[in-house]
């Protein structure tokens, strides 16, 4: 990153392909994330429009039934998998753990869930329309735009549900 410290904008002589930013997958991860993609948003913006940032998304759950290991991004992914295994029928006690945060993880499903190239989960980080971009990061950041944050974050969850 000292490339683009120095504002020089050459990506030539980077080191790294992917940053990828991970953080629990509660509403405090997500805030996090949000935080740290804005600040690639405002100081790396050649990094973002270049493809090298990504956010991971750890699940929030883990499903077992007998050998077989599932994991589950949010509610939602969560009661599609069960749903799943009581439509194939499969046989075994259901066991669902729901992580706390990443802390929780043993490093062999920290590994498989979020690190491993083939089994994690990634979202680019990409600008479509730099002032939509812009709209949106100062929507969800500015101190003075809580009633708007307020009221969009309300329309996404009915969105959702």
């Amino acid at each position: 990153m000292r490339v683009l410290i120095a504002g020089n904008d050459d990506l030539s002589r980077l080191r790294f392909g992917k940053i990828c930013i991970l953080a629990d997958a509660d509403s405090d991860g997500a805030h996090i994330a949000t935080l740290l993609c804005a600040l690639f948003l405002k100081h790396f913006r050649r990094l973002v429009a270049d493809g090298h940032i990504y956010v991971a998304m750890p699940p929030l759950y883990r499903i077992d039934i007998g050998k077989q290991v599932y994991y589950a991004l949010d509610d939602a992914e969560k009661q599609g998998i069960i749903e799943r295994i009581t439509a194939e029928k499969i046989k075994g006690k259901v066991n669902v753990q729901r992580f706390k945060g990443l802390g929780e993880m043993n490093p062999a499903q920290l590994r498989e869930t979020t690190i491993h190239p083939d089994t994690r989960r990634l979202v680019q980080l990409t600008i479509d329309d730099d002032q939509a971009t812009d709209e949106l990061v100062d929507r969800l950041l500015a101190k003075k735009r809580a009633a708007d944050r307020r009221a969009w974050l309300q329309e996404q969850e009915a969105d959702r549900y």
